[in-house]
Formats: C-alpha cells, sequence, structure tokens
C-alpha cells in the first residue's frame, strides 16, 4: 500500500490534479484511510478540486468515511461503509480499512472494559451478534447472561520512567543539542 501512495503522491506532484486525475484521487483517499492516516487524507480532500469532489460520489462517500474516522465514530463508520457500493478498484482497500478498524476497535475493547454487552460490541464491530460471538471464541473471551468477558490481556512492555529520569534525559538532550 505504502508503494502505491508513493507512486499517486509522484503523479499528483507532477502533473497537479489532472495527472492523478479523479480517479487516482479516490485510491488515494481510500489508501490513506486504509494505512490510518487520517489527517494526510483531511489535507488530500482539502487539496482536491471542486469539480473533482462534485463529479465523484465514490470520493464523497470516501470522505464520509473519513470524517466518521476523524471523530473516532465507529457505529457511524460501520453504516457509512455499508451504505455504498464500493467500485472493484476501491473495494479491496475498504475492506482492509473495515478489518484494521474492527481489530484496533476490539483490541481497546479487551483492553479497556472488563465486560461488554454482546449488542454494543456488535455495533461497534459493525457485526452481527452471532459473528460477534464466533470472531471472539478463539480470543478466549466468554460471554456470560449477554456480556462479553474479554480474556485477560497480557501487557505489552511498557517502558516506564520516573519524572527525575525523563528530566536527566531531556536535560541530556538539550545538552546536546546546545553544543
Amino acid at each position: 500500500m505504502d508503494e502505491r501512495i508513493d507512486v499517486l503522491e509522484m503523479s499528483e506532484l507532477e502533473g497537479g490534479p489532472e495527472g492523478i486525475g479523479g480517479e487516482g484521487y479516490t485510491q488515494l483517499l481510500a489508501l490513506y484511510l486504509a494505512t490510518g492516516q487520517i489527517c494526510s487524507s483531511k489535507f488530500l480532500w482539502k487539496r482536491i478540486p471542486q469539480a473533482m469532489k462534485a463529479g465523484s460520489e465514490e470520493l464523497a462517500a470516501l470522505w464520509a468515511v473519513g470524517q466518521t474516522l476523524w471523530l473516532k465514530d465507529t457505529r457511524s463508520f460501520h453504516n457509512t461503509v455499508k451504505a455504498f457500493q464500493w467500485s472493484t478498484t476501491i473495494a479491496p482497500i475498504v475492506a482492509k480499512l473495515i478489518e484494521t478498524v474492527r481489530e484496533t476497535t476490539l483490541r481497546l475493547l479487551g483492553t479497556v472494559y472488563t465486560c461488554v454487552n454482546t449488542q454494543d460490541a456488535a455495533e461497534l464491530l459493525g457485526l452481527s451478534e452471532p459473528e460477534v460471538c464466533s470472531l471472539i471464541s478463539p480470543l478466549g473471551w466468554t460471554i456470560q447472561n449477554g456480556l462479553l468477558h474479554p480474556a485477560e490481556s497480557v501487557a505489552q512492555n511498557v517502558y516506564s520512567m520516573s519524572a527525575d529520569d525523563q528530566i536527566a534525559k531531556l536535560t541530556d538532550y538539550v545538552s546536546v543539542l546546545e553544543n
């Protein structure tokens, strides 16, 4: 994906809006969203010529998806993604985006909550309740009385440093920069 982004960005830089075209802008916007580059997608939207925005329903639909990601509105994200029939070029990128958002949401649910209502989890993951059950069973999560109970997550290696150590390290950096 990163290589395709580089090619599209070069097309835009070298040829301007005509060099990349509406389809290129649509692909670039989808790729930015799929790779989590929300800020880049926002700046791309601002520089796309108004005529190209108005001439492409798919581009506008992608931007609607981007707005839900910008607002971190996972429920609306899934509704917005499902509401549009994506072209064969964009559909695989959108599928990757959905997978990424779903994995991130699942990881957050497992980290933040000790139990989650099954219906709420289904809405956040953009799945039906039976699909959620099949998704979580390999992860060791359990379901009791309509609540999902995430398996205890293994804490990742979190490097923590005392405030005094942080100040000392920052002082070292400033000292190196000044000399």
